[in-house]
Formats: structure tokens, C-alpha cells, sequence
């Protein structure tokens, strides 16, 4: 590696550095979110340490999450759903009209 990609590494190691550093300043409290002391309750460890696995799904795929959060939601009373609420800006709509789960 020559000495200006050393150089180019570095600098961009410390803007790295700053964005997370000027991220974890905005970021809220821990006191003040709530799906880790839910996460926590619930798993009976910290959720930070827990390894994660992760899948992308893709757009036309979220109608199906939004059905399948929903039907296990009603399932159980005690149930909540963490995370921003949804509102017209945040949802997903499909440009074609909408029908109830299993009606097709």
C-alpha cells in the first residue's frame, strides 16, 4: 500500500470517527429508548450483546410483514409493537387498491 491510500485511510478512519462520535452525542439517552429495556426484559440479557441476524426483504415484500406483525399482534392482548408509529409518510402504499388478508 502506497503512502497516499495510507493517507486517504486515515483521513477517512477520522471522519469516520467524528460522524460516530457526533452520532452517539445525538442519540438519545438509554433511559430514554424504549426497545432495549423491553428487549432486555424480555430475553433476560442485554440485548446489545446478543449476536443478530439479519435478512433483506425486499419492497413488494412489506405488505407481508406489515400482515404477519399484525396477525401476531392480535394473537396476544399483552402484545406491543416498539418503533416509530406509522403515519402516511412512513408507510408503504401500493399504487393499486388494497384487500383484506386472504380475500384473494
Amino acid at each position: 500500500m502506497d503512502q497516499r491510500t495510507q493517507d486517504f485511510i486515515a483521513a477517512f478512519q477520522t471522519f469516520l470517527d467524528e460522524v460516530v462520535a457526533n452520532h452517539r452525542e445525538r442519540a438519545p439517552r438509554e433511559d430514554e429508548r424504549a426497545l432495549a429495556p423491553v428487549l432486555q426484559k424480555h430475553l433476560g440479557a442485554d440485548p446489545r450483546g446478543i449476536a443478530v441476524v439479519t435478512e433483506e426483504v425486499p419492497a413488494y415484500r412489506f405488505v407481508d410483514l406489515d400482515v404477519a406483525l399484525a396477525e401476531i399482534q392480535e394473537r396476544d392482548q399483552q402484545a406491543q409493537l416498539l418503533g416509530r408509529p406509522r403515519t402516511a409518510s412512513t408507510s408503504w402504499n401500493p399504487p393499486w387498491p388494497s384487500a383484506p388478508a386472504g380475500s384473494i
